[in-house]
């Protein structure tokens, strides 16, 4: 079972590690972030679809990892706390993002600035740019959690699963019942484009 050993030999190689970092051995977490970097740059770019963001959201685990060395507790393997961690940040920067949108929706709706609809074809960048704008608008006068759940199922491609996980929902049935309603009060507030 020469599987067996060499995983074992990778999970003592790797206990070694924390140790050394818990240590403050700064090529300790070196090590650590050269050999997870990649599957978690994976994981949060699956959220943020977004190189440059996925990337920080990495690195600000990392940092976060080194600032908390002397009191981090990992129960199982440090892969899936890492894992975890850069699921956690690249969801909080999700909500960050709504956040932002929402406050800039309705800074735009009280100064005057409300989004028209496009009136030329589809296909051009204005236009599409101005769809968004205009679905940006009503997303940003839903419920927070419909809002929530419409962003993740749709602009980060999330499972049901996974964003029942994500917002702390108890059952699959809340996250469609959720995205069903975000879905129904665009439908009813957007007209279509004209063509």
């Amino acid at each position: 079972m020469p599987a067996t050993n060499e995983e074992a030999a990778k999970r003592a190689a790797e206990r070694d590690l924390l140790r050394r970092l818990v240590a403050g051995d700064e090529r300790a977490i070196e090590a650590l972030f050269h050999e997870h970097a990649p599957g978690l740059w994976r994981i949060a770019y699956r959220y943020l679809h977004s190189s440059n963001d996925a990337k920080e959201a990495v690195q600000d685990v990392f940092i976060a990892v080194w600032h908390r060395r002397t009191s981090l507790r990992v129960h199982g393997q440090f892969s899936a706390y890492l894992a975890t961690a850069v699921r956690n940040r690249a969801l909080t920067a999700l909500r960050n993002e709504l956040r932002r949108r929402t406050r800039e929706t309705q800074w735009s709706e009280e100064h005057g600035h409300a989004t028209t609809l496009p009136t030329t074809e589809p296909n051009d960048l204005a236009a599409r740019k101005a769809a968004v704008a205009q679905v940006d608008a009503v997303l940003a006068t839903l419920p927070p959690r419909q809002r929530l759940v419409f962003e993740l199922r749709v602009r980060s491609e999330m499972t049901v699963a996974e964003v029942r996980d994500a917002i702390g929902a108890r059952t699959d049935k809340t996250v469609e019942r959720l995205y069903s309603r975000a879905v129904q009060a665009l439908r009813k507030r957007l007209k279509p484009v004209n063509r």
